[in-house]
């Protein structure tokens, strides 16, 4: 079978992965043959062809923690393309391994706000509350969705995320309404340490945050 050929295949595997029917058998074969296909899949990620680099991105995230230290290297490519769905292959996998949460709140910097974006959402995904201080600094994000995402995180953080409380509340005063949103979000979802800023929320002018007020 392919896979007992392994990585010999890898790159006409890839090439499948162009073909919409036959997409979930390719990247099942390709997470069997594992961290031998980890290697081609990485350059496969600047594949012009769009699904190409979406399906390789998901490949490599079920591949999981065998595909963490190539994924990490790519935070430093020049392409940002590369560097935000490396990003997103380590929130997929949710691999909480001792590299891959520094090198990923080291991400948080980049340059471009699009792999920040991406950042992010990875630590949405691990949900590790060591990255609590860098998502509450991300909430002064000059980019407005860097900053609706990193309220997000700490939402999908929980309880463990209760440190963020205070700078959250103040963001309940914000113009941006889709900012006000998450963050009224995200301390429903942090629970009973939030509810002192939750309470005049039910009160409030805006119907989505009284519902998260009413469902904390």
């Amino acid at each position: 079978t392919l896979v007992k050929i392994g990585k010999e295949t890898v790159p006409t595997l890839i090439q499948a992965l162009q073909d919409r029917g036959v997409s979930f058998q390719v990247e099942e074969t390709l997470v069997k043959i594992g961290k031998e296909a980890v290697p081609t899949l990485i350059p496969a990620l600047q594949n012009r062809n769009q699904l190409v680099r979406r399906r390789t991105a998901r490949a490599l995230s079920r591949i999981g923690k065998d595909a963490v230290p190539a994924l990490i290297q790519l935070l430093q490519d020049k392409d940002r393309n590369i560097r935000r769905d490396a990003t997103w292959a380590l929130g997929r996998i949710r691999e909480r391994s001792e590299d891959a949460v520094p090198a990923l709140i080291r991400a948080l910097q980049d340059e471009d706000a699009v792999v920040r974006r991406a950042v992010t959402f990875a630590l949405a995904e691990i949900g590790a509350e060591d990255t609590v201080p860098v998502l509450v600094q991300a909430l002064q994000d000059e980019n407005q969705y860097v900053r609706w995402n990193a309220a997000y995180a700490l939402g999908a953080i929980g309880k463990k995320a209760v440190d963020a409380v205070p700078a959250l509340i103040q963001l309940l005063q914000d113009p941006d309404p889709i900012l006000r949103f998450s963050v009224s979000g995200a301390l429903s979802r942090i629970g009973e340490d939030a509810m002192p800023a939750l309470i005049p929320l039910l009160q409030g002018q805006d119907p989505i945050a009284r519902a998260h007020a009413a469902g904390a």
